[in-house]
């Protein structure tokens, strides 16, 4: 039987990526769900991300936005699908950084994102990931 690292007083650490090459060098996948999923909507993909670069550990979570604000996910049923205009102005990625990110960090995340993927990035600080937590449970 083998006895928990924790029950030893031992504390496992996340490994620092301090000088990544790539943004699946830095991040790890650890979440992925369908957002946006009602009886008329097409989903949309959200993703969680956790790495370390040197000031703390960092989560970070995808979306996909579409360019046009008048485009819509939601189609009405009498819609068709081949007259759909969803997605033709484009999409981009909003992507925000929750944990303790130096202004130097949050660059080097933006410029990984922009080369791992083709569309157009934003990145931006949240002081949490979920609106459904408390006030002051992280921060």
């Amino acid at each position: 039987m083998s006895i928990p690292s924790a029950a030893l007083g031992l504390r496992r650490q996340a490994p620092v990526t301090p000088d990544p090459s790539s943004f699946d060098e830095a991040f790890r996948e650890i979440g992925h769900r369908k957002i946006g999923c009602g009886p008329k909507t097409t989903p949309a993909d959200e993703f969680l991300f956790c790495g370390k670069l040197g000031s703390g550990i960092l989560f970070l979570r995808t979306r996909i936005r579409l360019n046009d604000p008048h485009e819509s996910y939601h189609s009405s049923s009498s819609h068709r699908l081949r007259d759909s205009h969803v997605g033709r102005a484009g999409r981009w990625i909003d992507l925000e950084v929750c944990g303790d990110c130096p202004d130097v960090e949050l660059e080097l995340i933006r410029r990984l994102a922009r080369e791992a993927d083709s569309r157009p990035v934003i990145v931006r600080r949240v002081a949490k990931l979920f609106p459904g937590e408390r006030e002051g449970d992280t921060q």
